[in-house]
């Protein structure tokens, strides 16, 4: 019996569409962070920073003259009861890049009693807070809540 030269052809044709499916799911699905091509291409382009504020400010970091800086994820976490604080990021220039507020709360009443446990936040950002070259950041803290702080991110080409 003779195979039929049809058969023969969707085969190589499915054969091909399988291939050229499974090579596009492969590919398209590979990416790394972050998801702009205009990383610095320096030997380290990501930064972490952490560190505890109380009612005040603390310059967290200055981008170098040749690159902006684009924070991408912030933790903020308090160890206060019975407090409510407020965290800002700034820059240099002095312009409010976030503002996050925490919460918590322990309340003992005549007629029944209330705690919360301390709030925290975890956010990353999809297009990140980004700031100019040469340009400062600079985390503050009100309510004295003794607020401890993460930020990441990466640096980046202006």
């Amino acid at each position: 019996m003779k195979p039929h030269p049809l058969y023969a052809f969707s085969s190589l044709l499915l054969s091909a569409s399988v291939f050229i499916y499974t090579l596009s799911v492969v590919l398209g699905s590979a990416q790394a962070l972050p998801h702009t091509q205009n990383v610095s291409m320096g030997s380290n382009p990501l930064f972490s920073f952490g560190g505890t504020i109380s009612n005040g400010n603390s310059l967290v970091l200055t981008a170098p003259n040749d690159q902006m800086m684009v924070v991408t994820d912030v933790i903020l976490t308090m160890n206060s009861n019975s407090c409510s604080s407020s965290v800002e990021l700034t820059d240099s220039n002095g312009s409010v890049l976030s503002h996050f507020k925490l919460l918590s709360y322990n309340h003992l009443g005549t007629y029944r009693a209330a705690q919360s446990e301390p709030s925290s936040i975890q956010h990353s950002f999809n297009s990140g807070i980004a700031t100019g070259p040469n340009a400062s950041l600079t985390i503050a803290e009100t309510g004295s809540c003794n607020v401890a702080y993460t930020l990441s991110g990466y640096y980046a080409q202006p």
